[in-house]
């Protein structure tokens, strides 16, 4: 029987959510946390953190998949100062 963590886990119910985190660079994620450290805070809203994402992802085959934008919606919402 599945613990809380693991039955509330998109991830272990469709390992396709982790494409997003698995497709970008360890390169990519310094770039993207060096743009956070541009706005007040680190704080970035929605359509900031989706141009960013978009800017340093840039056009590759992950970005040209159908739930790109639905996978960076879901990372925003998920995501946290603290993770």
């Amino acid at each position: 029987m599945p613990d809380a963590a693991e039955s509330n886990n998109i991830y272990q119910r469709d390992p396709n959510q982790l494409d997003l985190i698995k497709g970008i660079s360890s390169m990519e994620l310094l770039n993207i946390a060096e743009k956070f450290d541009c706005y007040p805070g680190e704080e970035l809203d929605l359509h900031q953190f989706i141009k960013t994402m978009k800017d340093v992802i840039g056009d590759c085959a992950l970005s040209r998949r159908d739930d790109f934008y639905m996978q960076i919606y879901d990372l925003f919402y998920r995501s946290n100062k603290k993770n």
